[in-house]
C-alpha cells in the first residue's frame, strides 16, 4: 500500500472561514458514485423514495459526501494525499451550509462564477440505518451525505441528463487539515523495523542452539 499523508477535514460553528461553499456537477465525481434520475422507467426507486409517478419531476439523485473513507487527492505540485470526512464533520458542514443559505448554489464543474441557474436542493439525508437509509449506493457508510436536486427548466434538466460529462456531484469546501494515517503508518513501519532487528538478533546469535532460538521466536511472536 502506497503511503501518503492522510488528513482528517476540520470544521466548526465557531469557525466562520471553514464550511460547504456549494455543491458542483461533474464528471468524475471524487465519491465514485454516480447520479441516479429519476425518470418513468425507475419504477422501483420511486416507490422506495416516495416519488410521484409524473414524469416533471426532472431530479438527480447522489451522494455528495463519503463519511469515514479515504478520499485520494493531488495537490497542484503533484503530490498525493487523502481526506477523511467524519460523519461529525459532515454534519456540521452541511447544517452551516443550510444555516448560511448556501443550498441552492450549484456550479458546473468546479468552475468559479459558473453557477447553474434553476437547480435546487429539494431533498437531504445523512445515511443512518436506524432513520433514513437507501441502499441505491451500495452499502456507503453510516453519515454519508445523500442529495437530490431539482432542476425546474425540462430543457435545461434533458440536457444535463444526456451529458457524458456529468457523472455525479462533488462539493467545494474550506476545511482544515489534520494529519492522521500517516503518522500511525510511520508508527507501525518503526514498529515493524524493531520486529525485524529482534528476530535477526535471535536467528544471528551463535551461543544459542537451534532449540533455544525456536523458543525466543515463540515467545516474541506471543508478545506481538
Amino acid at each position: 500500500m502506497e503511503n501518503y499523508p492522510i488528513y482528517n477535514m476540520i470544521v466548526t460553528y465557531e469557525d466562520d472561514e471553514t464550511g460547504i461553499l456549494r455543491n458542483s456537477f461533474v464528471k468524475n465525481p471524487a465519491v465514485l458514485i454516480e447520479k441516479i434520475s429519476f425518470e418513468a422507467e425507475l419504477e422501483e426507486e420511486k416507490q422506495e423514495f416516495k416519488f410521484s409517478e409524473d414524469e416533471s419531476e426532472q431530479l438527480f439523485m447522489s451522494v455528495s459526501c463519503l463519511a469515514d473513507t479515504i478520499i485520494p487527492r493531488k495537490s497542484k505540485s503533484g503530490k498525493k494525499y487523502g481526506v477523511v470526512f467524519s460523519s461529525d464533520v459532515i454534519r456540521i458542514a452541511v447544517n452551516k451550509m443550510i444555516m448560511e443559505g448556501r443550498m441552492n448554489e450549484i456550479n458546473w464543474q468546479h468552475q468559479n462564477g459558473n453557477i447553474i441557474p434553476g437547480v435546487y436542493l429539494v431533498e437531504h439525508f445523512t445515511q443512518n440505518k436506524k432513520r433514513v437509509y437507501t441502499d441505491l449506493f451500495g452499502d456507503i457508510p453510516e453519515g454519508s451525505w445523500v442529495t437530490t436536486y431539482f432542476v425546474k427548466d425540462k430543457e435545461l434538466y434533458e440536457s444535463l441528463k444526456n451529458d457524458p460529462d456529468f457523472g455525479g456531484f462533488s462539493i467545494e469546501i474550506n476545511a482544515y487539515l489534520e494529519e492522521t494515517y500517516s503518522e500511525q503508518f510511520e508508527k507501525m513501519d518503526d514498529e515493524i523495523d524493531a520486529l525485524y532487528s529482534k528476530i535477526e538478533e535471535i536467528l544471528s546469535d551463535s551461543k544459542l542452539s537451534y532449540e533455544e532460538k525456536y523458543d525466543k521466536l515463540e515467545i516474541l511472536g506471543k508478545q506481538i
